[in-house]
């Protein structure tokens, strides 16, 4: 059944903005909560014991700094500096989801202000009849539920972390009777010499997976047997703890697994127990509580780096018993960092689950309502676009590929270097009841994932294995959907993909880099239902003189520098 799209301001009954907190009536406590713009502590800032603006049920949208995000409210509240109230006859909790969907963008200089104008204007798609509504708002209730449940699980287990600050033990230097050495600096390796595979690996603090405190062996680079002879000082035995010393210092894990040697890059201490009576993973349940962690804010030095000498490292003190109470103590804690990694893992499952269900409910619905205008460029005068046919290898694998971009189908008719003519074929897509994926709404990694299910941007089983490690976490399943929309690959994603797995490339830049190639959005056919309702403007067909592309291509004005994807 399609769904009918509304602007918000025509489907509510009254839309506020929130104004001054009243200080005379503000309480610590009370009946009726007084709600901010703040994404903690539901907004709450507090109540007023006799007096409310909105009746609820209604919805919240933060209208100033990180605007446009909604919140279902069931008790009458005041909202105050500029949070907005929306009230209306739909579900709270459909409506909450249909507007976190919508990603609102205010574009200032200054403070990000959502004004009740603004909001009025936006579009959300609604089911026409209230109990369907009323089933999803129930849904993404109990998925909401199901998070914040394993978020409360994982922050109370955290915070049992060890102490040891009113046990009596014997007390001890990280120094006393400790192996720590790290790799000279005049013995620095340069990227040059990282190695996509060998025999010898290099151990790096981007190696270390923060979780489980291990080092990730399909990470490493590797090195030639001369890099790792030169220094047999910083050669890893199973069960050594190494920790960062530079940059982000203080990032711990255990050596476990190894099945070829390997050695130190720089920023990194190796420790080894030469006590005999110290037990590994005691040290390492040491090192990963608040209490390193507390004595590496204290000691951090220089100004713009920070870095932690060995002098002061040997300088740690802790207590510990007999090693037959750290075994036991150790083994306590790893059980329960099992649990936290176990419970992460289901918060991160149910996380996705529910922004993959909430786009493809409320964004999914987005095209139902109208045709399509989509254009395809080849060199080839005629045209039948078959459901199965196309290669696994393009963008979004198999499929039938088209644009909005009228120049950008030009350019693709003529991306064969033979200096012949091609075609732009027009097509009307009917929407009626498709499920759209949008990669524009969801976060880019999910985009990347989605490319290296089918674009190798690199042979080495190194790539090829963290390319698969890197899907896992961040793709998408694509199943079900009718089209997939969104950026398409050109040269440089290859050199970006290769990178950003290795490490090289940092989050917060990916999304801009990205951005810069011009990458032109496509949309792919993927389903029979699809292609059934994808039908050739057989009129309006249009030549393509292959001149005019090879000057633009000359002149370094074109989109499709790249092979066709």
């Amino acid at each position: 059944m399609s769904w009918e799209q509304r602007k918000l301001g025509d489907i509510a009954s009254d839309m506020v903005v929130g104004g001054d907190i009243d200080k005379d009536l503000i309480l610590a406590e009370g009946q009726y909560p007084v709600i901010a713009n703040a994404l903690t502590g539901d907004g709450i800032v507090g109540y007023y014991d006799k007096e409310y603006r909105v009746n609820a049920p209604a919805v919240t949208v933060t209208g100033r700094g990180d605007v446009g995000h909604a919140k279902a409210r069931l008790v009458n509240f005041t909202p105050v500096v500029r949070l907005l109230s929306v009230k209306s006859e739909h579900d709270v909790f459909f409506l909450e989801n249909a507007i976190n969907t919508l990603k609102i963008v205010i574009e200032s200089t200054g403070v990000p202000q959502l004004t009740v104008p603004q909001l009025a204007k936006y579009e959300v798609a609604f089911p026409r009849q209230l109990d369907e509504e009323e089933h999803i708002g129930a849904f993404f209730k109990h998925l909401d539920n199901l998070i914040t449940l394993h978020q409360k699980k994982c922050f109370e287990w955290k915070k049992s972390g060890f102490s040891s600050a009113s046990i009596s033990w014997e007390q001890r230097k990280l120094g006393d009777q400790m192996y720590i050495k790290a790799r000279i600096g005049w013995q620095a390796l340069t990227k040059n010499e990282y190695m996509e595979s060998g025999d010898y690996y290099l151990v790096t603090g981007t190696d270390i997976d923060e979780s489980s405190h291990t080092v990730d062996l399909l990470r490493c680079h590797y090195v030639t047997k001369e890099r790792y002879d030169a220094d047999n000082k910083i050669q890893l035995k199973e069960g050594d703890i190494i920790v960062t010393k530079d940059g982000t210092i203080g990032k711990v894990a255990m050596i476990t697994g190894l099945d070829k040697p390997a050695t130190l890059n720089s920023h990194l201490f190796v420790l080894r127990d030469l006590s005999e009576k110290l037990d590994n993973y005691y040290l390492l349940t040491i090192l990963t509580s608040p209490i390193f962690e507390k004595f590496v804010v204290g000691t951090k030095t220089g100004s713009t780096l920070t870095g932690l000498p060995q002098k002061t490292m040997v300088t740690f003190e802790f207590t510990a018993p007999n090693i037959q109470e750290q075994q036991k103590i150790a083994g306590y804690f790893r059980n329960l960092d099992h649990l936290i990694t176990l419970h992460q893992r289901k918060l991160e499952l149910l996380e996705r689950l529910r922004n993959s269900l909430a786009n493809r409910c409320f964004i999914g619905e987005k095209y139902t309502l109208s045709k399509l205008i989509l254009y395809h460029g080849s060199p080839n005068r005629v045209i039948v676009p078959k459901f199965g046919f196309g290669e696994d290898r393009h963008d979004y694998g198999r499929g039938f590929y088209l644009t909005e971009n009228l120049e950008l189908a030009k350019e693709w008719a003529v991306c064969r270097p033979d200096e012949t003519n091609g075609w732009v074929h027009k097509y009307e897509l009917e929407m009626e009841g498709l499920n759209i994926l949008d990669f524009q709404k969801y976060d880019v990694l999910s985009w990347l994932a989605e490319l290296m299910k089918h674009r190798d941007a690199a042979d080495s089983r190194r790539y090829k294995m963290l390319a698969q490690k890197f899907i896992e976490k961040y793709g998408i399943d694509t199943c079900g959907y009718d089209v997939i929309t969104g950026w398409r690959a050109n040269a440089s994603y290859f050199y970006i993909a290769k990178e950003f797995v290795r490490d090289n490339i940092d989050i917060e830049i990916l999304e801009e880099l990205l951005s810069l190639g011009g990458l032109g959005i496509q949309f792919c056919i993927k389903s029979e239902r699809a292609f059934a309702q994808l039908s050739e403007v057989e009129q309006d067909i249009m030549s393509v003189d292959y001149s005019e592309f090879n000057d633009r291509y000359n002149s370094g004005t074109t989109i499709c520098r790249a092979a066709r994807s």
